[in-house]
């Protein structure tokens, strides 16, 4: 366990909290970007087993932590499963576990890609969706108006757990988009008028902080490329996100809420 980087244990955290972005498949959030072992689609197979042995308990060495990094992060996420968003992977074959008998070690079973996406189909919790997501209760919450819309009410129309909507309209609250309304039943109500509330509020709320965040590892300033990328990249990718913005800007809750009351 020494052997594994403070990185590992940061990246399987950040996931198991939710705060994760996931691109094809892949965990990129740019804290752990290079934690190979957290790129559920390239995760390597795995087959661990048990062996019987008098020595005394040792590390696994620095040649077991390149396979066991892999192994711990599909431990943890099984585990934790409800914690695990499906991603849009092509589940594996499986491969069944060795034989058991007296002279042979005890299979405990491929960890394998496919194995790692099965656990659930209900959160929602990559950086990517929170928007659409936040979107998505905010309209709840217009539509059903003066009966203040419950967290299991947004949930079931995301179709998604109802602890990622609250965390979302956590968010959203302390934004000023949303208010708790205090009662028996409870909910939540608008912050203000739906026409006031642009999707440039909700995406400051809860999108990224950059559309295009940084490598955790800086380029080698030694290579001609890897001296000017990021310098090379800024002017492209500023005006790209301030015409996001800009658009974004331009449109309300109150015009989703006519697209989706349709002519």
């Amino acid at each position: 366990m020494a052997q594994l980087d403070s990185g590992m244990v940061y990246g399987l955290s950040a996931a198991l909290r939710g705060d994760t972005r996931i691109d094809k498949g892949g965990i990129v959030q740019s804290n752990f970007h290079d934690i190979r072992a957290l790129r559920m689609n390239e995760m390597p197979l795995v087959e661990s087993y048990l062996v019987d042995s008098r020595e005394a308990p040792g590390g696994i060495g620095e040649p077991g932590a390149a396979v066991f990094k892999p192994a711990l992060a599909n431990a943890v996420f099984h585990a934790a499963g409800h914690h695990v968003r499906e991603l849009p992977i092509a589940p594996l074959d499986r491969h069944a576990p060795a034989q058991e008998n007296a002279n042979e070690p005890i299979a405990l079973g491929a960890l394998d890609r496919g194995f790692v996406c099965a656990y659930n189909k209900h959160i929602m919790s990559s950086t990517n969706t929170r928007f659409r997501t936040a979107m998505h209760a905010l309209a709840v919450i217009a539509y059903i108006d003066a009966q203040q819309a419950t967290s299991d009410q947004i949930a079931a129309s995301v179709a998604t757990d109802a602890t990622v909507v609250r965390r979302l309209l956590s968010a959203l609250r302390e934004a000023g988009l949303v208010q708790a309304v205090e009662g028996r039943a409870g909910g939540y109500a608008l912050g203000r008028s739906a026409q006031r509330i642009s999707l440039l509020d909700v995406y400051r709320a809860v999108g990224p902080d950059t559309l295009f965040p940084l490598p955790e590892r800086r380029p080698n300033p030694d290579c001609p490329v890897g001296a000017h990328i990021h310098a090379a990249l800024d002017g492209p990718l500023d005006a790209a996100h301030a015409a996001l913005e800009l658009r974004l800007a331009a449109t309300s809750l109150a015009d989703v809420m006519a697209r989706i009351a349709g002519p």
